[in-house]
């Protein structure tokens, strides 16, 4: 049986993104927060619990608290997020992926019924490390392995995909996060 990765998933589409700085504290320079709008990409989360959640749709809190631990943190470089949506509840990456490598992709076909990817992107500038940008980007998510034809020819055209600007092992200029 294949073993899934976060790696192994893209976005369909973006539908929130965000972006920001880190803003160093008065007393310590290495105390701060990543200083980023994420209201829009939590609100939708909530959206997208109270339509499919029958119960449990506060693990939506569980699967965000190590976000927004990560916010805080200057030496953070940014990461993939995955949250699966069920009638159960809402799963992070590690429920999700153990879940597929142990019982198949069967498992996440028939109890998922939404799945969403958040991606964090941090860039420090060269000059002054300590001056970061963050990007949050955040959509519908499948796995790259499910890309139809059509997606594949733009990729063996080495060409952005519409609606899909993460490929693996590419970027999409869209999702490139740069300093000013």
């Amino acid at each position: 049986m294949e073993r899934y990765t976060i790696d192994d998933f893209g976005f369909e589409s973006i539908i929130e993104e965000s972006h920001g700085h880190w803003e160093s504290r008065q007393r310590g320079l290495k105390k701060g927060w990543f200083v980023v709008n994420s209201s829009s990409i939590f609100t939708q989360l909530i959206r997208v619990a109270g339509r499919i959640c029958g119960m449990h749709a506060d693990d939506l809190f569980i699967c965000w608290k190590p976000i927004d631990t990560a916010l805080r943190d200057m030496s953070y470089h940014g990461g993939k997020y995955l949250f699966g949506f069920r009638e159960d509840g809402v799963d992070n990456a590690d429920y999700v992926l153990g879940r597929l490598n142990s019982s198949g992709r069967e498992w996440s076909e028939t109890r998922v019924k939404e799945l969403y990817l958040l991606e964090i992107q941090v860039s420090r500038a060269k000059e002054q490390p300590d001056d970061m940008e963050i990007c949050m980007y955040f959509g519908r998510a499948h796995l790259l392995e499910d890309m139809d034809g059509q997606e594949a020819r733009y990729r063996e055209q080495g060409t952005p995909v519409p609606g899909l600007p993460r490929l693996k092992g590419e970027r999409h200029e869209r999702l490139v996060c740069r300093s000013g």
